[in-house]
C-alpha cells in the first residue's frame, strides 16, 4: 500500500467503520475522513488520534511499509538476576505466540524445584516493528513475581535484548539485562550488554546479521 491516506482507508475498512464512523471518534466530519484518504496532509492532532484508535504508533499509521518479522515459536531467554546478593543469569525456554502487534509469552522454569524460580507468562506490544513493551508475571499460585519488559528487536528478528525491572524473590523491586534468541545465544548477549554500564550503540556482533 502505497499512501497514508490508502492505508488509513484499509485500517477503517478492516475495523468494519464507516468514515463517518471514524470521523466521529477522532472528532472530524466525514468529509474531511474522505479527503485525508485521498491524500490530504493529516494535522497531528488528526494523526495523533487514528493512531489512537487503531492502536498503532504515530510512525506506523504514517509507514505502510512496515513489515513485521514472524515472531511465534520457542526463544531462549536469559535474564540477569541476583539471589542473597549474588548475580547470576537465568536461561530458560520460553514460547512465543503473535499475533498482530501482540506477542503473548509463556516461560518455564531454569530450574524445577528452586524456591526463588517460577513459570512465567507475559504480553508485548510491539513498537514501529523494533521495540517490544510489555510485562510479565508468575503463572504458579501466589508468587508475587511480576514486572515490566522493554526489548529491542533485532531487525531480522532472531533475537530481542534489553531489560526488565519488578517485583523479584522476597518482594524486593528487582532490574536486570534481559535477552531472547532463537538459539543458545541469549545467555552471551546478557553478558555482553552487562558490561555496557547500560548504553548500546549497536547489536553484539554474535552472527545474527546473516
Amino acid at each position: 500500500m502505497g499512501t497514508t491516506g490508502e492505508r488509513i482507508a484499509k485500517l477503517r475498512k478492516d475495523a468494519g467503520l464507516s468514515q463517518a464512523e471514524l470521523g466521529k471518534q477522532i472528532g472530524v466530519d466525514q468529509k474531511r475522513i474522505s479527503r485525508i484518504e485521498a491524500g490530504a496532509e493529516l494535522t497531528l492532532a488528526e494523526g495523533l488520534r487514528l493512531a489512537g484508535v487503531f492502536e498503532l504508533s504515530p510512525s506506523e499509521l504514517a509507514d505502510a511499509t512496515v513489515q513485521t518479522p514472524a515472531l511465534s515459536g520457542v526463544w531462549y531467554a536469559a535474564w540477569q538476576t541476583s539471589h542473597d546478593g549474588i548475580e547470576h543469569i537465568e536461561v530458560h525456554q520460553v514460547k512465543g505466540v503473535h499475533d498482530g502487534r501482540i506477542l503473548r509469552m509463556q516461560g518455564t522454569r531454569a530450574h524445577p524445584g528452586k524456591e526463588d524460580c517460577y513459570n512465567w507468562m507475559g504480553e508485548m506490544r510491539l513498537w514501529d516493528s523494533d521495540i517490544l513493551i510489555g510485562w510479565y508475571v508468575a503463572s504458579d499460585g501466589f508468587v508475587r513475581y511480576r514486572g515490566s519488559l522493554y526489548l529491542s528487536l533485532h531487525p531480522h528478528g532472531r533475537a530481542m535484548m534489553g531489560g526488565r525491572v519488578g517485583l523479584g524473590y522476597g518482594g524486593a523491586v528487582a532490574r536486570g539485562w534481559t535477552a531472547l534468541t532463537r538459539d543458545d545465544r541469549a545467555e552471551r548477549l546478557v553478558r555482553e550488554m552487562a558490561g555496557t554500564d547500560g548504553y548500546t550503540q549497536a547489536w553484539p556482533k554474535l552472527g545474527m546479521e546473516s
